[in-house]
């Protein structure tokens, strides 16, 4: 007997596979059976979906809702798009844990990100705050790191100055001890205070502690949970640099995001496009062309996808076409190199080492 049944719906189940019509069944909060409604059992509820599709509910990696979600244990913002969990405490400013000096003060410094609390802070700990997340009973499910300037707070304030060896020590505990107690790792943010006052030796230390302890990928496989497509975003800019992202990440992840390097492809394009217009390339471009068809090469490529719409195309969205395909093939150059001609036979055994520090990253031992 199940629990729920859920027919007539259009299942996108995430593999990347074609979406099919079919039912689902839930027994005990779990998903037990997918398939046609001759093949399902019986269901204590029946609910059609009204063609409607059905899918895995999506994650929000980077999420702020660490006090909102106490107020508003419902997150109708977030469940209405498909959102069934929450990674809070990001940005080195996680919630706790705090004392109680430190509420006030802390409560204006994140607000700009985490809103301001309309109930009182009722823990002080990491654990009792996971507790208050419990006591709440949101909608969605949620997990937390524990921020570095958090710790850095609850230690030093928000002095600007090295830690001494005493504090240091006090930090290290601290890490270890939120660990222990459910953190699912630990978050910098190293343009928001205190964080930014940290050296790259007191976040390395604080770093090893957290390494002790299995991330978050790491504790899924171990429990034969089904592993999320994961994707990697900060300042990749080059293809060498994705291939050794997708080397080094292997087997979690599976993309790497080009924001900010693809809206300087966009914004330089555009400009490049202004200076033709006017006659005013400058020599160094000059020597490659000084038309439109000259300096964007993939522009006949475009105009061979859509046609002459192509022509009206803005030179910002050409350049980041141009940018985009220059990644893809050098990553398939990359790829090729090394005789994997699918990400998913990306490993760490595509690149090697020329420092220490690499082949220590490379192993595995670097923060250890």
């Amino acid at each position: 007997m199940l629990d729920l049944l859920l027919t007539n719906a259009h299942i996108v189940d995430g593999t990347g596979t074609p979406w099919r019509k079919g039912c689902v069944g839930v027994r005990d909060g779990r998903i037990v059976a997918v398939g046609s409604a001759h093949d399902m059992p019986e269901a204590r509820t029946v609910l059609d979906i009204g063609g409607n599709i059905l899918c895995p509910g999506f994650i929000d990696s980077h999420s702020h809702s660490d006090l909102r979600i106490i107020d508003e244990p419902l997150a109708l913002p977030k469940i209405m798009q498909g959102i069934t969990t929450e990674n809070v405490g990001l940005d080195s400013m996680s919630v706790a844990p705090i004392s109680d000096k430190n509420k006030e003060p802390w409560s204006t410094s994140i607000s700009g990100l985490n809103g301001v609390a309309q109930k009182p802070w009722g823990w002080n700990g990491f654990a009792s705050y996971l507790n208050a997340l419990d006591a709440a009973k949101p909608s969605v499910n949620l997990s937390s790191y524990v921020g570095l300037g958090t710790v850095r707070l609850d230690v030093m304030g928000m002095e600007d100055r090295p830690p001494t060896a005493e504090e240091l020590r006090l930090m290290e505990e601290s890490v270890a001890r939120y660990m222990e107690e459910g953190a699912c790792g630990i978050s910098a943010g190293l343009i928001y205070k205190p964080n930014k006052y940290q050296s790259t030796e007191e976040l390395v230390a604080l770093a090893k502690v957290a390494a002790r302890y299995d991330g978050i990928l790491d504790k899924l496989a171990k429990e034969g949970m089904e592993l999320p497509h994961v994707a990697i975003t900060g300042g990749f800019a080059t293809e060498d640099q994705v291939y050794k992202a997708l080397a080094l990440g292997a087997p979690y992840v599976s993309a790497v995001g080009l924001c900010r390097s693809s809206m300087a492809a966009a914004m330089s394009a555009k400009k490049i496009g202004e200076l033709i217009e006017a006659g005013k390339v400058p020599p160094e471009l000059a020597r490659f062309g000084t038309t439109k068809e000259e300096l964007f090469s993939d522009l006949p490529e475009l105009r061979g996808l859509y046609g002459s719409a192509a022509d009206g195309f803005s030179t910002g969205a050409v350049g980041v076409y141009s940018y985009l395909n220059r990644i893809a093939y050098g990553r398939r150059h990359f790829a090729a190199l090394n005789r994997k001609f699918d990400v998913k036979h990306i490993g760490r055994r595509d690149v090697f080492p020329l420092t220490r520090d690499a082949k220590e990253l490379l192993d595995g031992t670097w923060l250890r």
